[in-house]
C-alpha cells in the first residue's frame, strides 16, 4: 500500500514516507478542516514530548489548534470518541522502548477511532534547572521513569563518586511526564533540583537548559499517531475521507 501511494519503486522507507505525507495532507484537505482551528487531545501536559509532537504535526499540515492535555491514553481516546475533541495525539512506539502496549489496547477498545496521521520526532532530552543554577549543585532530578532509563549512562557518569562530592549523590524523583517534572522544579524554587525534559517545556516553565542531548542514544525518536472519529461516530469527516483514499489506493471497492 505504501509503495502504491508513492507511485514508485522506491525503497520501503521512502515509499512509507510518501504514504505518511499523503495521510497528513488528507487530514489537512478534508472537508470542513482546511484553514480552521482543530481541538486536539494529547497525552501529558503542555510542554510534554507528545505536546511537542502535536504542535509539529498540525503546524506541518497548516492547522491552528486548541490543545487539551490528558493524564492517560484512555482519557485521550475517550475525549475523541465522545466528540469532546476532534483529534487525539499519542505516542505509539519508540526507538528505545519499542511499542506502547497501552496505545494498541486503546485502539482495539475504541473502535470508532481511526488513525488519520502520524509523525516521528527525535526526542531531545535536556537537563534543566532554575536560572543561574549549577549542575554541580544538583542533588535531585525529576522526570518520567522511562526517561531515567534512556539517560542512565549520562546520569551515572555525571553523578558518580568520582565527579560529585560524597554528600551530593543523586536522588531520582519519578513524575507522570517530563513536563510535570519541569513544572515541579519551577514551583520548588530550589537550585538543587533539576528536570530532564524537552526544550519546549523548559522555555514554557522558565527553566534554563543546563545540558542538551542527555540520552544514551542521541537519536532516540518516538512515533506519534493522530486519531479521529470515523464515519458514524459523529466526527467531522477527516477519518472517513482518508479511509476512502486508502481504499482507492488498495483497489478496494
Amino acid at each position: 500500500l505504501a509503495m502504491a501511494a508513492a507511485g514508485t519503486t522506491d525503497s520501503p522507507r521512502t515509499a512509507s514516507a510518501a504514504f505518511v505525507t499523503l495521510i497528513n495532507k488528507g487530514f489537512r484537505d478534508s472537508e470542513g478542516l482546511d484553514g480552521k482551528s482543530v481541538s486536539v487531545s494529547f497525552l501529558g501536559i503542555e510542554g510534554s514530548f507528545t505536546d511537542v509532537a502535536a504542535t509539529e504535526f498540525f503546524k506541518n499540515v497548516g492547522l491552528e489548534t486548541k490543545k487539551i492535555g490528558h493524564k492517560t491514553f484512555e482519557e485521550v481516546f475517550s475525549a475523541v470518541e465522545r466528540g469532546e475533541t476532534e483529534a487525539g495525539v499519542l505516542p505509539i512506539e519508540s526507538t528505545w522502548s519499542g511499542n506502547f502496549a497501552r496505545c494498541y489496547d486503546c485502539l482495539l477498545r475504541h473502535s470508532s477511532c481511526s488513525i488519520i496521521g502520524e509523525i516521528s520526532v527525535v526526542d531531545t532530552h535536556c537537563l534543566c534547572g532554575l536560572p543561574g543554577s549549577k549542575k554541580t549543585e544538583i542533588t535531585q532530578i525529576h522526570t518520567h521513569p522511562d526517561i531515567f532509563a534512556q539517560c542512565s549512562s549520562y546520569l551515572n557518569m555525571t553523578w558518580s563518586n568520582k565527579n560529585q562530592p560524597e554528600n551530593n549523590q543523586l536522588v531520582k524523583v519519578c513524575e507522570v511526564d517530563s513536563a510535570t517534572a519541569c513544572k515541579t522544579v519551577k514551583a520548588l524554587q530550589d537550585a538543587t533540583h533539576a528536570a530532564i525534559c524537552s526544550i519546549a517545556a523548559a522555555d514554557l516553565y522558565g527553566l534554563e537548559v543546563l545540558e542538551r542531548s542527555c540520552a544514551n542514544d542521541k537519536n532516540i525518536a518516538s512515533r506519534y499517531i493522530i486519531v479521529s472519529r470515523t464515519k458514524g461516530g459523529g466526527g467531522r469527516g477527516a477519518a472517513t475521507t482518508l479511509e476512502e483514499k486508502r481504499a482507492k489506493l488498495s483497489g478496494d471497492s
